[in-house]
């Protein structure tokens, strides 16, 4: 689609500029658009066929992150909100020694080891 655009404003620009009277503003509207087409050809050529695999990776990974933190609001999900954690390591150890003295686990002395 780009080498289609890209020689339609080619021939159109000649138009513009062959036509009696001379119609500047069409030629500049193709001008403009000849180089934008040029610009995402160049893009397409240097992103499929110059860089490697690794590269693309990175652009690819970059240009996402860069994304997600224009908009956040746009992506909730891909921003989760850093909550606490729910217990200190004091109520933690706290929870553990109350366990323990509720719910003494005895040893099983039933099965003795075999030599």
């Amino acid at each position: 689609m780009t080498l289609a655009l890209s020689v339609y404003s080619l021939l159109f620009m000649r138009f513009a500029w062959k036509v009696v009277p001379r119609n500047l503003l069409l030629m500049s509207c193709h001008i403009t658009n000849e180089v934008a087409q040029l610009t995402q050809g160049a893009r397409f050529i240097n992103y499929h066929y110059m860089m490697s695999e690794e590269e693309r990776r990175k652009y690819h990974a970059s240009f996402v992150d860069e994304e997600l933190h224009k908009h956040p609001e746009d992506f909730p999900k891909a921003h989760p909100i850093l909550h606490p954690p729910p217990y200190t390591e004091q109520e933690i150890k706290t929870e553990v020694e109350e366990f323990d003295k509720f719910y003494k686990v005895k040893p099983d002395t039933s099965l003795k080891p075999t030599l």
